[in-house]
């Protein structure tokens, strides 16, 4: 039988023969990963609680998972697609006020003769 783990030709292709398992090859890598891609013919958000506890220290605070689906999913796993999607627009678009806000406010400060620029939370204490 060939290992598949050590397959020289195909090292990261995961097709469940023996040793390959999706989940065991993923609770193996998803610790020791900066970044994980999948692409996936389909995606359920059950899937998840199976690798949870299997992302590495810190995953939020970067990108962390990538992920190219095909179209076919559960209802209530495309709802919450939708709304993450709907939360990042709204992340997205507070992001650009507050830079519109900062930028205003640092040309504003120019204009009444105030040539530093510094932090918001800075402006009092100075």
């Amino acid at each position: 039988m060939v290992d598949n783990m050590n397959n020289k030709i195909a090292p990261n292709i995961i097709d469940n023969s023996p040793n390959r398992e999706l989940i065991r090859v993923l609770k193996d890598q998803l610790k020791k990963s900066k970044e994980a891609k999948f692409a996936i013919g389909y995606f359920f958000l059950s899937g998840f609680s199976l690798v949870k506890d299997d992302f590495p220290e810190n995953y939020e605070k970067t990108p962390f998972l990538k992920i190219v689906m095909g179209n076919e999913t559960t209802y209530p796993t495309k709802e919450e697609l939708v709304e993450g999607y709907n939360l990042r627009e709204i992340f997205k678009q507070r992001m650009i006020e507050d830079l519109q806000k900062q930028r205003t406010d640092c040309a504003n400060s120019q204009a009444n003769g105030d040539n530093r620029i510094y932090p918001e939370k800075w402006k009092n204490n100075s």
